[in-house]
């Protein structure tokens, strides 16, 4: 959405916003091929893995195969380009990578830029060392922006060799870049000279290692060197005397699925979380995302928790007073009784997190969590297209709102059908836009 070109228009890319009593079975099954649905109805990724597993592609196979399923469809997949925001932003990397005497130079044609009046886009990885002694070392929160990317908090000794990570960001086309050298201090910010790598960090690299979901498991078998995305990095500190290291980038999942901490760290003030994952929510059974009590009370049984055994209680995402879970859980449920969409928005005092640099201060928060409407339910039940009763009623909608990550539609890995896409883009759609109103009342909008 951010980079979406000039030449696709935002109704082509989003689909039309149908009310559940409206929808036939056309709006479930004729999807544009110039809408993002399509795209994800179109997902074969073991094609595309394969496919560029024999273009000898090392560890960017994976990205790539993403890059092709989900920005080829949008002229977004070129390889060769980097990434930034605007056109100033542009100029100033340009007048630092003049040709002169290198032999490597930058132009406007090297760069794709954001379309103008786009949100500013954070993308959330996560650099894997499992086999690190303390569990808050074990997993890193990396963010990826148009201008800037790396990892905010310092941690000493988390690297190989007890090299250091992190310590703040460098632009983002000069990530995944080699030692840097020739430092010079202005203004509060180093200027440095990096070595160039055979690859180029891309919307590809970004989208990929954001969305490696099986990362941590392969890790954990030690099956590394199969394609999945891998980034030299080097830390913020004592520039030019401690060499880059190439270190495992995963989904950002892994540590933190709802995409909240680099919000809370920048202080934003009102902020809408989607609670989207496989979990049904039922509080009377403890049964509801591990990613929401992560972020209220230390756990030991996370759905997204480090996979050693033999550590202590996860604590690391910690942000809110414990007791404004029982708020947010109880305020679901009564939601729910009554066969509405489970929204919740409340004010929070933020606590002091070092794992993620974030300071005290206080946010309005609303919550939608993915959750079956029965409200929506039944309104769909008075479409007059019976065609549309009857797909819900099948097996393919057995889970429905809760696809799996894999295997929803058996023997394919990474597959949704464009009925199960249609389905969950109407839903989602519906339960933000009769909210709208008062959302923007509480956000005082």
């Amino acid at each position: 959405f951010t980079y979406l070109p000039e030449t696709f228009t935002d109704e082509e890319f989003l689909g039309e916003a149908v009310n559940p009593e409206n929808l036939t079975l056309e709006h479930f099954e004729e999807l544009s091929e110039r809408s993002l649905a399509s795209a994800i109805s179109n997902t074969v990724i073991t094609d595309d893995f394969f496919k560029e597993a024999l273009l000898f592609s090392g560890d960017e196979t994976y990205s790539r195969a993403i890059g092709n399923l989900f920005l080829e469809p949008f002229e977004l997949d070129n390889t060769d380009k980097f990434f930034t925001f605007h056109k100033n932003a542009l100029m100033e990397i340009l007048k630092g990578n003049k040709k002169r005497n290198d032999r490597y130079y930058l132009t406007e044609g090297d760069f794709y830029l954001a379309r103008e009046k786009r949100p500013y886009l954070i993308v959330g990885a996560t650099i894997l060392r499992l086999g690190n002694d303390t569990h808050n070392t074990r997993k890193i929160h990396c963010e990826y922006t148009p201008l800037y990317t790396g990892i905010r908090s310092f941690f000493d000794r988390a690297g190989r060799s007890g090299k250091q990570i992190g310590g703040g960001y460098v632009e983002t086309f000069a990530y995944d870049s080699r030692n840097p050298s020739e430092q010079q201090r202005t203004d509060g910010r180093w200027k440095v000279k990096v070595g160039r790598r055979r690859y180029r960090f891309t919307l590809s690299d970004m989208i990929g290692s954001s969305g490696a979901a099986p990362r941590e498991i392969l890790d954990k078998l030690l099956l590394k060197n199969i394609g999945f995305p891998e980034f030299h990095h080097w830390p913020i500190s004592d520039i030019g005397k401690i060499d880059e290291e190439e270190y495992a980038h995963g989904d950002g999942g892994h540590l933190e699925n709802l995409g909240i901490m680099p919000l809370l760290t920048r202080k934003v003030k009102n902020i809408i979380v989607f609670i989207n994952g496989k979990t049904p929510f039922n509080a009377d059974e403890g049964q509801y995302s591990g990613s929401i009590r992560a972020l209220f009370e230390p756990v030991d049984d996370f759905e997204i928790q480090d996979i050693l055994k033999g550590q202590q209680k996860f604590d690391v995402n910690i942000v809110f007073e414990e007791k404004k879970l029982e708020t947010l859980l109880d305020a679901f449920k009564e939601r729910q009784s009554k066969g509405e969409t489970l929204i919740h928005w409340d004010e929070y005092e933020v606590k002091q997190n070092d794992n993620y640099k974030i300071r005290p201060y206080t946010a309005r928060i609303c919550w939608i969590y993915n959750d079956k409407v029965e409200n929506w339910n039944k309104k769909l039940g008075q479409s007059n297209d019976l065609g549309v009763k009857k797909i819900f009623e099948s097996q393919e909608f057995s889970n429905f709102s809760h696809y799996r990550t894999f295997l929803q539609n058996p023997p394919k890995i990474i597959d949704l059908s464009k009925r199960q896409v249609s389905a969950l883009s109407h839903l989602s759609c519906w339960n933000v836009c009769q909210y709208a109103d008062k959302i923007k009342k509480y956000f005082q909008l």
